[in-house]
């Protein structure tokens, strides 16, 4: 009998976070390849990173998701600038907004008190910005985003659980297309696509993805995005009909909503009570611990209950470099969230 660690893989993009917060600008690592390959390290060691990045990507960040327990012999380097970031602000009340038109982000540098006004590859972007808002955008989210067929079929058969995190509809159909095309008993996890409602005719065309699916992942204003005429419920239960066994509905703060055709209910589980620091990468960090949990415990609801649990580490930390430190230092604080989470579980009612 073989003892050899289950192989489990996670799909996404490393990026440069730019956030705004008390009138400071930081800069983090972000990306939901970062955070979701961290939400698994609790549950299943060695989680490979796929994705790609460019040649001056910071080598203490990689150095930090290796150290918290990521592979990251898989991600590919490119002979270029790593040049895709996000640029976010943060409220008082701890909501943040992600600021995508150029003066508002001019304006939000020009008042920021630190020294990182003077950032080359901040400027450069801002600059390019200005000249070609979306095709820019359509050619990060499509180069650092990995391609499914630079990853060869011996590696894409080993693997027990695979999590697609979010990108462009696609690309997220090709990784499952290659996939099941060569490993047809891995569990697929997926995240909802970065389309929107301005583009609801390509998220029409991604549902049909969802037949090779095991789970999706989607937040509530996804299925609001997706279903923009049905009650949640009715919703849940139409993305059902599609394919994935099991739907779990991301809802932040408030934790997020479970339906498992096999069980036929809703449930509502919670989110561990934490102080709320920096709630990115909160939901990528939920996608990784649900797919480290159902390979660890081969249930669905355990497996929700593992992501809200291991999301609140990700709540009480800022960035993807500081939540892999969060998780070294306080793994011991584990069980003791899964349990929380466990006994606060409701069956689902309409005033939640």
């Amino acid at each position: 009998m073989s003892n050899k660690p289950p192989l489990v893989a996670v799909v996404g993009k490393l990026v440069h976070d730019y956030v705004v917060s008390e009138n400071k600008l930081v800069h983090l690592m972000g990306g939901n390849g970062s955070f979701a390959s961290l939400g698994v390290t609790p549950f299943i060691s060695s989680p490979k990173l796929l994705s790609c990045i460019g040649d001056d990507f910071p080598a203490k960040w990689l150095s930090a998701l290796e150290k918290a327990g990521v592979d990251i012999n898989n991600i590919h380097k490119l002979s270029r600038p790593h040049d895709f970031m996000t640029i976010m602000k943060y409220q008082l009340d701890g909501d943040r907004e992600n600021i995508v038109e150029v003066s508002k982000i001019e304006s939000l540098i020009k008042n920021a008190s630190d020294s990182l006004i003077s950032d080359k590859k901040l400027k450069q972007y801002l600059e390019d910005l200005n000249l070609w808002k979306e095709e820019l955008d359509n050619l990060f989210q499509f180069t650092f985003f990995p391609d499914p067929y630079d990853y060869s079929e011996d590696l894409i058969s080993s693997f027990q659980g695979v999590l697609i995190c979010s990108a462009k509809a696609i690309l997220q159909k090709e990784w499952v297309d290659r996939i099941r095309s060569i490993n047809q008993k891995a569990i697929i996890v997926m995240d909802a696509p970065v389309e929107r409602v301005n583009e609801r005719e390509i998220l029409k065309a991604h549902l049909s993805t969802l037949r090779r699916v095991n789970c999706f992942l989607p937040s509530e204003q996804e299925v609001k995005f997706l279903f923009p005429s049905l009650s949640l419920e009715d919703a849940i239960k139409s993305l059902a009909e599609l394919g994935p066994e099991v739907i779990v509905v991301k809802r932040g703060s408030k934790g997020s909503l479970f339906f498992q055709r096999e069980r036929g209910v809703f449930l509502s589980i919670p989110s561990f009570p934490t102080i709320s620091i920096d709630p990115t990468g909160a939901g990528d960090c939920f996608c990784g611990g649900f797919l480290g949990g159902f390979i660890l415990t081969k249930d669905f609801l355990s497996s929700a209950i593992c992501g809200n649990a291991v999301a609140s580490f990700a709540v009480s930390s800022r960035g993807a470099d500081q939540l892999a430190l969060t998780l070294l230092m306080h793994k011991d604080e584990l069980n003791e969230r899964i349990s929380f989470v466990k006994e606060n579980i409701k069956k689902w009612n309409l005033s939640l």
